[in-house]
């Protein structure tokens, strides 16, 4: 059941065919957000696949729905969570797919669910995953599941109780970063635990009837949280590796492989299925690791990556900004910053406003401009894929630069003066598209009030800049 604006924004009731429709619309939602995911990614490994990998984990479930033979409640969900276990990558993939076999456990025997029940599969995905991470670390995924359960948990209908389990997690996601060292190094929130915010807010704009939903609050925290500097050294555990196994020869296959495998390695998430097992763990002893899985049971199916070749790569392709003094402070944090007199064209960098022709690097006008586009690079395609899609964005966002004079302000292009801020604000918001992003680019001498008047002005993202000039850089960004 989709809601429309003549419905009431109720919903008592969620049968098979309603979560067949959450899921894609979760799929698009993460989707959207993946290449940011990957940006993020710094922990447990800097290897720069999360979203990829909650992506792929995600698309394997759905893709599973086309085996069904009913699409009752139960069928749906045991459907989804075979395949999230099925395809499940990396570390946050398999805890994705345990916290879908959460809400496939309260699933089972039952025709539709009420909201009472969707509080209860909160609460069920949340034990699952954390049950299946022998060494859980707070700050991850897992804390922001626990949150998620705890604000779906007095819903009073099925919107409200996605909402407000969605406000519990962002709530929560903010202070991950304060949780692990790691995070709090590079600037970043969970890149896990915004994938399954993300997933969730598919699922209301699905309930909600938005096919084809606007920015919303998760990608806004994907902006403020902007990917930070990540740690590029090798990791010691370098074999990022997953295993099915299947056909036990021991009892109680799980208790004995946390045993073994804790002492060989890290990253240990052990997720269970019928007649199932799927092993996760980054290791640098692969021999003992295979005798390991061996002694209690067959191996069905296992890959192996080799994360320092992904930490190398991902060193390589991270983004060069170029600018000049005192512009760098702004860039820092997620990108190598180099002045114009320092830096070569070359691929994965962008430019601001460049006195000669550049044929490999990406020429960007305006600080605003350059600041919206170094969210949207994307270090997991290739340079000339990026500049292409970076270019075309360039070209259908708009950029106001306001500089502010004795007697109020000017906004370049055009020729009057100003006197309010009531009417800088009125004269943009004039030529801006309603559906959109809007970043506030501030110079650090503005007041507090004034800063707070323009992002209230714009429902804007607020960066300061470290110089007067320019003023302000509005960006409205499709």
């Amino acid at each position: 059941m989709r809601l429309t604006p003549d419905r009431p924004q109720e919903m008592w009731r969620i049968v098979g065919a309603t979560v067949t429709e959450w899921m894609s619309s979760a799929l698009v939602a993460l989707r959207r957000v993946a290449p940011r995911l990957d940006a993020m990614n710094v922990f447990p490994v800097a290897d720069g696949d999360t979203g990829r990998n909650m992506l792929g984990t995600l698309q394997a479930a759905v893709d599973a729905l086309a085996a069904a033979e009913t699409y009752d409640l139960e069928s749906v969900w045991e459907r989804l969570a075979y395949g999230a276990l099925m395809g499940a990558r990396g570390n946050s993939g398999v805890i994705l797919s345990q916290l879908l076999a959460g809400f496939a456990e309260v699933a089972e025997g039952r025709t539709w669910w009420e909201a009472e029940d969707l509080g209860r599969a909160f609460r069920r995905a949340a034990e699952r995953a954390r049950r299946s991470v022998p060494e859980p670390v707070e700050g991850t995924i897992l804390t922001i599941a626990d949150a998620m359960a705890g604000g779906a948990s007095s819903a009073k209908d099925v919107l409200h109780c996605l909402k407000t389990a969605l406000e519990a997690g962002r709530a929560a996601l903010s202070n991950t970063s304060n949780a692990l060292p790691v995070l709090q190094e590079a600037r970043v929130v969970d890149a896990g635990a915004l994938g399954y915010l993300s997933m969730v807010q598919g699922w209301l704009d699905a309930a909600l009837g938005l096919s084809a939903p606007p920015a919303n609050e998760l990608e806004g925290a994907g902006r403020r949280e902007s990917p930070g500097r990540h740690a590029a050294q090798s990791p010691t555990n370098f074999y990022d590796v997953e295993a099915l196994l299947y056909r036990f020869r021991a009892p109680d296959p799980e208790s004995r492989l946390q045993a073994s495998l804790s002492a060989l390695g890290d990253s240990l998430v052990l997720a269970s299925g019928p007649g199932l097992l799927k092993v996760h763990v980054h290791t640098s002893r692969p021999v003992q690791l295979v005798e390991a899985l061996v002694a209690v049971g067959d191996i069905q199916h296992m890959e192996w990556w080799d994360m320092r070749q992904q930490v190398a790569e991902r060193e390589e392709r991270r983004l060069v900004i170029v600018v000049p003094e005192p512009w760098g402070v702004v860039f820092e944090r997620w990108s190598r910053v180099l002045s114009p007199e320092d830096a070569e064209d070359r691929d994965n960098t962008l430019w601001l406003a460049p006195s000669r022709p550049l044929e490999r690097a990406l020429a960007v006008p305006s600080l605003g401009l350059l600041g919206q586009l170094a969210l949207e690079y994307d270090a997991s395609v290739p340079w000339e894929e990026n500049r292409e899609q970076l270019y075309r964005l360039m070209q259908r966002m708009r950029c106001w630069v306001v500089t502010r004079v004795a007697d109020g302000w000017t906004i370049e292009g055009g020729a009057e003066l100003l006197a309010t801020r009531e009417e800088v604000a009125a004269a943009i918001r004039q030529e801006m598209a309603e559906a959109g992003v809007v970043t506030v680019y501030l110079s650090h001498l503005a007041a507090r009030e004034e800063a707070s008047y323009w992002q209230d002005a714009f429902s804007a993202e607020l960066v300061q800049l470290p110089a007067s000039r320019p003023w302000m850089e509005v960006v409205w960004q499709p």
